[in-house]
């Protein structure tokens, strides 16, 4: 899933706003770094080494719409023609747009307390969905 993501700490409140190409790859780098101590922000990893993991809710907030969502393609080869290039360059620089604008939007309307501190460094359908109003 491309889309914007949340996590939660529900003893606290605090959430951690993200977006990613790959929602729940990303969930998973973030639980791996989080479990191993090492998550690249502080307070959010001082959030779960006080609080533990079962406290934390790892949610999608918003997928990127399906009209927006490329053509089933074929992967790359590197025998592809100049077109075909700047086309998946054209295409992957319009999610990134997509993901830079809604995860703004989340930002402001969430005002996530791991926001800064908790800010994240880098940039399926089966992760749980919830509208928040």
């Amino acid at each position: 899933m491309i889309g914007v993501y949340v996590i939660t700490n529900t003893v606290t409140g605090e959430q951690y706003v993200g977006a990613s190409r790959d929602v729940a790859f990303r969930f998973r780098q973030h639980q791996s770094t989080l479990r191993g101590g090492r998550h690249c922000n502080r307070r959010l990893q001082a959030a779960w080494n006080e609080h533990g993991e079962a406290v934390f809710l790892f949610e999608g907030l918003e997928k990127l719409p399906a009209e927006q969502m490329p053509p089933k393609g074929k992967p790359y080869h590197r025998d592809e023609s100049v077109e075909d290039l700047a086309i998946r360059a054209e295409y992957l620089s319009a999610v990134d747009v997509w993901l830079r604008t809604a995860e703004g939007r989340w930002q402001i309307r969430l005002q996530p307390a791991y926001n800064g501190a908790y800010r994240r460094i880098d940039r399926d359908d089966d992760i749980p969905m919830r509208l928040i109003s």
